[in-house]
């Protein structure tokens, strides 16, 4: 097994990156509860019966833990579940993600063992949609710029490494991975895809906490936002393409939770 040099996941936990084939489950992007999941393999297996066969974090009580488990044998990754942070940050120089050096492969835990792995911070998404990042706590500075470089883990979505620590996630046209249990199928081609990035750029935008604030501070100018938001979302839904669907579920939902009807 060919490994790189171990990178920290966590404060004081080591992983090792194997290169190899990416995992074959798409990740999945699921608004109503606001995470990103991705697994080793499809399959049913009980959140119970997982955990008791598995090493790493995950949530305890009142810990805010990100979902991180690796298998109790053979310490590779089986399953992460990712927190979408409320708050949108401008990502400094997202461009040069798509330049770094890019291994496709897995991660396995250097040291089978149970931490605490916390939760994003922040996040950030283009205009057109076209990639979403997802941040830890930001390494501490230093005076040359940071080494770095992605984990190819599945299809689309990539582990952000600088000098050799964990610092977030990034999904490539994620609008593509929205799932949930609104219904209806995927509409096909790029154009549709290419529309509901913008789409989903644009709900991101309006749903970060200043604007949940506004809104339930009455602000008008954010309840029209997501009010133009679901009428352009309509023709979509009209169709029932399923990440249209999941997408007019947050947005009303938001309306509904946030602020008043103005009288």
């Amino acid at each position: 097994m060919t490994t790189t040099d171990p990178v920290e996941l966590a404060p004081g936990i080591l992983a090792r990156i194997v290169p190899g084939e990416p995992f074959a489950a798409r990740p999945a992007l699921r608004l109503d509860s606001l995470a990103v999941a991705l697994s080793a393999a499809d399959d049913d297996q009980s959140y119970e019966t997982q955990l008791a066969a598995t090493r790493g974090s995950a949530e305890w009580l009142w810990d805010a833990a990100e979902y991180w488990r690796f298998d109790g044998a053979s310490s590779e990754l089986v399953r992460i579940v990712a927190a979408l942070p409320a708050d949108n940050a401008p990502e400094p120089q997202p461009e040069s993600w798509a330049d770094a050096p890019t291994i496709t492969g897995t991660i396995h835990l250097a040291t089978p063992q149970d931490f605490t792995r916390g939760e994003g911070i922040t996040r950030w998404t283009d205009p057109a949609g076209t990639t979403l990042i997802l941040r830890y706590e930001p390494p501490p500075p230093k005076p040359h710029p940071p080494a770095r470089r992605r984990v190819r883990l599945a299809e689309g979505c990539f582990l952000l490494i600088e000098d050799n620590r964990v610092t977030g996630w990034q999904l490539e046209r994620p609008a593509r991975f929205i799932t949930g249990d609104s219904g209806g199928e995927p509409l096909p081609g790029a154009e549709a895809e290419t529309d509901l990035g913008r789409l989903f750029s644009t709900l991101i935008a309006l749903t970060d906490d200043p604007l949940l604030d506004a809104l339930d501070d009455g602000d008008l100018t954010a309840r029209e936002g997501l009010r133009d938001l679901d009428q352009r979302l309509e023709p979509y839904c009209a169709r029932r393409d399923s990440r249209a669907l999941e997408m007019r579920r947050l947005t009303r939902q938001v309306l509904e939770d946030f602020g008043p009807q103005p009288m």
